[in-house]
């Protein structure tokens, strides 16, 4: 189990530390492509960070779950990778999940987005007086944010999740919270 956590936590590194495999590449007039790492004000418009109150519907936990989203391709597009984390008691057990996942939002006008996303979870769950249980996941999620100033933007999200494997399992949850778009 282990293993499974130092990969998560190595691919997030390589995707939101800006190492190898992140790179952008630019057309000169000569019709010749260059690849640059160097970052720029790009990188920093590619940004959001996200903080959401999350009640998760089977199991009855209730936290914080906060968010960084990296996007890729266009900096003002929609397609985003996702690194999410978040810490939810609840009366009978603590979650915690660790998320990696894929999200394709819309603009709905200049007000509203609505996004889909899917990706992998490791949840984690803390009972009192027994072992920890660890198991993977796989999610689904529905998002609607709407749009308060500049770069901010308040969301209700919903989504679904199975653990098809060792402890076998479905989740349903709900998030309400506030991202903010670096850039400008």
């Amino acid at each position: 189990m282990r293993t499974r956590l130092l990969v998560v936590f190595a691919v997030a590194a390589l995707v939101f530390g800006g190492g190898p495999g992140i790179a952008s590449a630019t057309t000169t007039a000569s019709d010749t492509a260059t690849v640059s790492l160097d970052g720029g004000a790009d990188d920093v418009r590619r940004l959001s960070l996200a903080g959401h109150l999350q009640a998760d519907l089977i199991g009855l936990a209730v936290g914080p779950r906060l968010e960084l989203l990296y996007r890729l391709g266009d900096p003002d597009g929609g397609e985003n990778l996702r690194l999410s984390v978040g810490v939810l008691p609840g009366p009978e057990l603590v979650h915690v999940p660790l998320a990696v996942g894929y999200r394709q939002c819309f603009d709905l006008g200049d007000v509203a987005q609505l996004g889909l996303g899917l990706g992998f979870e490791l949840q984690s769950f803390f009972v009192p007086d027994h072992y920890a249980v660890v198991r993977p996941a796989f999610y689904a999620e529905f998002v609607l944010d709407f749009k308060v100033m500049d770069n901010g933007w308040i969301g209700v999200h919903t989504g679904a999740d199975v653990a098809p494997f060792d402890y076998f399992g479905f989740g349903i949850m709900t998030r309400l919270g506030f991202r903010w778009d670096f850039g400008g």
